[in-house]
Order: C-alpha cells, then sequence, then structure tokens
C-alpha cells in the first residue's frame, strides 16, 4: 500500500460517526478480536494494530487498494479493489500516510460492494439527524446537521462517474430513492419498505417524505399551539401523514400531545396513521398500512409475482427481524394482493 493506508466503504462510515460522537464499540472490542502480533517486517499490520486501538471502530477495517495484488487481507483488514483516478480528491489524510474517504465516496463504495437495502439505510442516516452508535443502548444518536444530502450527494455522482469504477453506478440507483430528513433508523426502516421496488421486497410507493414542515390551519393551530410541525412521514399525492411512535421520543407522558398532533394533522384533511415498534416488526400490520396509502394514491398494478412476495418477506425480515407467521396470522400474500388491486 505505497500510496498509504485508506479507510473506506462502511469502516469510513463508521469513522465518521465515531468522529461525531457515536460510539461505535464498546470496551474490550479488540481483546476479543484475538489479533496476533506484528511479524517481523509486518508493517502494514503493525500500522493497523495502532491504528485499530486509536480508531474505535470494528475490525477487520475496509481498505481500499488500487489493484488486486496490493491487497493486505488479515484480521485486522479487508481490502476491496477500488481503481480510483480521482479518489485523491475524496480522501481526508488525517495522519501521515493515513487517510479516509469522505462520506460520499464511502457511500458509493458501500453501494458497490455491499446490498442496495444497505447502500440505502446509510444514504437516508448521513442525509438525516441520526448516526448509528451499536455501542449505545439506542443504538443511536441524534446529529445536530445532515453529513451529506440528496441532491449533494446526486450532484457528486454525476461530477466524478467518469472516473469511478463500473460498479460505482449502482449507487445511481440508490439515488433514485435517497431522502433528507430521516430523524431515526425506525423511520428509515419504514420509508425503504414502503418506497424500495417490488422487485426489492418494497411496496413501490413513491412521494413519500420524511419531516417535512407543515404550516398549519387555524383548526389545527388552535388544537396545538404552534403554527408548523414536521410529521414522521408525509405523502402531499394521498394526502397522508403518519407517526412513528419510538418508547425513546415517545414516553407515557407525551401520549397527550402524541394524540394532539395526530387530531391536527387530521383538522388538516389528511389521513393519518401511526406505527410503532411492534406493528412494523408484523408483516401483516405494515402491509396494511401500505394498503391504506395505496388506496388514496389510486394505486393499481398488477399481482406481485411469487418471486417478489418472496423479496418483500425477506426486506421485512432484514429490516425489521421478525419470526416466519404462525398459524394464528392471515398469511400475508391476501395483503399484498389487495396492494396490487386497491
Amino acid at each position: 500500500m505505497a500510496q498509504g493506508i485508506i479507510l473506506g466503504g462502511s469502516s469510513a462510515l463508521d469513522y465518521w460517526r465515531a468522529a461525531s460522537g457515536a460510539a461505535q464499540i464498546g470496551p474490550g472490542h479488540l481483546a476479543r478480536a484475538r489479533l496476533r502480533p506484528p511479524r517481523a517486517r509486518d508493517a502494514t499490520y503493525a500500522r493497523l494494530c495502532e491504528l485499530a486501538a486509536d480508531l474505535q471502530i470494528p475490525v477487520p477495517l475496509r481498505l481500499v487498494s488500487p489493484t488486486a495484488s496490493g491487497r493486505r487481507n488479515s484480521r485486522l483488514a479487508s481490502c476491496f479493489v477500488w481503481a480510483d483516478d480521482g479518489i485523491q480528491d475524496d480522501v481526508e489524510w488525517v495522519c501521515p500516510n493515513f487517510g479516509v474517504c469522505r462520506v460520499p465516496l464511502a457511500l458509493a463504495q458501500v453501494a458497490a460492494t455491499d446490498s442496495p437495502v444497505a447502500a440505502l439505510l446509510a444514504v437516508l442516516e448521513f442525509c438525516g439527524t441520526y448516526l448509528m452508535a451499536p455501542a449505545t443502548d439506542a443504538g443511536f444518536i441524534n446529529a445536530r446537521q445532515s453529513k451529506a444530502s440528496a441532491s449533494g450527494l446526486a450532484a457528486w455522482l454525476e461530477a466524478r462517474s467518469p472516473e469511478l469504477p463500473a460498479a460505482a453506478g449502482r449507487m445511481k440507483e440508490v439515488l433514485r430513492f435517497a431522502q433528507d430528513g430521516s430523524n431515526s433508523p425506525a423511520e428509515s426502516k419504514v420509508y425503504s419498505f414502503m418506497t424500495l421496488d417490488r422487485s426489492r421486497g418494497g411496496l413501490g410507493i413513491r412521494g413519500l417524505e420524511l419531516n417535512r414542515t407543515l404550516e398549519l390551519g387555524s383548526v389545527a393551530r388552535g388544537i396545538l399551539g404552534y403554527e408548523r410541525m414536521r410529521p414522521d412521514f408525509y405523502l402531499p399525492a394521498a394526502g397522508v401523514a403518519g407517526e412513528y411512535k419510538s418508547r425513546r421520543f415517545h414516553p407515557e407522558d407525551t401520549w397527550t400531545n402524541d394524540d394532539r398532533r395526530m387530531d391536527a394533522l387530521a383538522a388538516e384533511g389528511l389521513t393519518t396513521f401511526s406505527l410503532n415498534n411492534e406493528r412494523t416488526r408484523s408483516l401483516k400490520e405494515l402491509s396494511a398500512v401500505g394498503l391504506m396509502v395505496a388506496r388514496r394514491l389510486n394505486l393499481r398494478r398488477h399481482a406481485p409475482t411469487p418471486e417478489q412476495l418472496k423479496a418483500r418477506r425477506a426486506l421485512h425480515t432484514m429490516l425489521f427481524s421478525t419470526r416466519e407467521f404462525d398459524g394464528d396470522e392471515p398469511p400475508e400474500e391476501a395483503y399484498v394482493e389487495a396492494i396490487a388491486a386497491a
């Protein structure tokens, strides 16, 4: 790695999270990794040992290599080839011979090397107002401002596309669904499930906006006591708004205000829905919300294929860690077929 060690992909994103105070690993993480002592003349491994202790992000570190012959994999490092003539403009050198890919490039690398869903969740996170923090009780922290924007990422990709590896073209597909404003992982997951194409397991409902500010009319202002609000989900074309009630942001003593928010949205003439952790873990219930939204949109499509239904179950499981339905729950197919024919 004559050009120096460059942290990329998911590890670069972990670095930027940790640099903003989002704890990535807990005490003793490196001790549990069972790392071997550096061998004589193994300067790369010795340097990685130093870096791993300082970075406080999970190992193995994802490193960028310009060629296949330049890869140096170990328990501390997992290299991927990234032949990019313009990479130097998108790397921040934080100390001698050690650089970190900036957020746009790291997201493009995740889109090229990981699943499209993982890439979309990362894009929603860095375009939103939270950062994943696995070592904290909540699993994420709130950020003062976004580290990227959907429009900014699109402009960056257009400017850099001629120099990027062909696999980075997958970023363009991910950015079709990019959205600013997500305030939590739960909002990003619901948005992904609702928005992604049916071929990827989503409901294919486009136009959903996250935390858009709405100016309230006199009746809604009278209910809430203020002039504007930001529903978690808003679909202007359908006249639908929704809220996600997590225990962290909606403890029991805030329920009265939550009810007022829903009443204010209704006073604006909007059809409303409310989700929580329990409801999203049920494919049946989340599909039923999708059915309601699809009806409001007058969305008419062909019935989903068996492959699409299989993809939907897989996506739901990936996003919400669900179990398989037991005999007491109606089959999910009835709900997604209803969506198709709404």
